[in-house]
């Protein structure tokens, strides 16, 4: 396997029963390469097979496992993405699902605690459910930061009151249009704001969910 370079012709192949399972996927490949479309416009006609893709899914998945697994290998713990162990209501009916709770060891017991939560929001700019929504998410897992990650737009960081305490928000962007290698570093980059961040915050305290 190697990379092609920019402007180079596209490898040649041929269809044979060892590449048939990917034949549909090698000829979109190829069609990529050529500059090609399936809207040709001149009455050509192209055999293709349908793909739908959600994309604000697809950002979700990525991000939250591409995250944890820095964090992972940055700090140690066990990433959770789409964690769903945490509801809102003692009924347990309204499941909260952040898109990526980590864990690591508690510095009393050993035991692994949730230290880290984000959310992907494959948006242009923030909205104000976003920081409704993280808000209850950190309130929740009793933690002081929250990360929200969006695909464009502008960094910060907003700042809740919360009972005697404040929660901290911050908005990070991950630019999908980057390169891919430059893309792996930004996520490394993300994953270590993320540890500092975290290592300067304080734990809300237990009293503060009830006080909201």
């Amino acid at each position: 396997m190697r990379v092609l370079p920019a402007g180079a012709p596209a490898p040649r192949w041929t269809p044979d029963r060892r590449n048939a399972r990917y034949a549909h996927a090698l000829s979109l490949a190829e069609l990529v390469l050529r500059g090609a479309s399936y809207e040709l416009g001149d009455g050509r006609e192209i055999a293709v097979d349908g793909m739908l893709v959600t994309m604000w899914r697809l950002f979700e998945a990525y991000l939250a496992r591409a995250v944890g697994e820095a964090l992972r290998h940055r700090v140690g713990g066990r990433p959770e993405p789409q964690d769903r162990n945490f509801s809102l209501d003692t009924a347990g009916r309204h499941v909260l699902k952040p898109d990526l709770v980590h864990y690591l060891p508690s510095p009393r017991d050993g035991a692994l605690r949730q230290a880290v939560v984000l959310d992907a929001k494959f948006k242009t700019k923030p909205q104000r459910d976003d920081l409704y929504q993280m808000t209850a998410y950190c309130v929740r897992l009793g933690l002081a930061e929250g990360y929200l990650v969006y695909a464009s737009g502008r960094p910060g960081v907003v700042e809740v009151p919360v009972g005697e305490g404040r929660l901290r928000i911050w908005r990070h962007v991950v630019d999908l249009s980057r390169p891919w290698r430059d893309l792996a570093s930004d996520i490394d980059a993300l994953a270590e704001t993320v540890d500092t961040a975290r290592g300067k915050g304080d734990h809300v305290k237990a009293t503060a969910a009830g006080r909201m």
